[in-house]
């Protein structure tokens, strides 16, 4: 269901910034949600966003960022109408 998926992080004072790019596609036409979220080195979620989605495909991208330090990675998950789930981590 992810078709891609790309990171671009930047660092703007005490601010850890992430651009998160995606593209996800569905068999079934039944896309639902994309979900963004930036995590800390222990899995804990300092921010996230989510995206409603509908159709076969579609694209976009979030903006995350995070005061709090040890930022690691940012996980997309793409889930359709029934359920279905696919996950993606990328480091920052």
């Amino acid at each position: 269901m992810i078709e891609e998926h790309d990171v671009s992080s930047r660092t703007t004072g005490p601010w850890q910034r992430a651009t998160s790019t995606w593209e996800v596609s569905d068999e079934d036409g039944d896309l639902e949600t994309v979900t963004s979220e930036m995590r800390d080195g222990d899995g804990n979620v300092v921010d996230s966003e989510t995206s409603n989605v509908s159709g076969s495909s579609a694209s976009g991208e979030h903006e995350l960022r995070s005061r709090q330090g040890g930022e690691e990675d940012v996980k997309l998950t793409v889930t359709d109408e029934n359920g279905n789930t696919d996950t993606n981590v990328e480091p920052l």
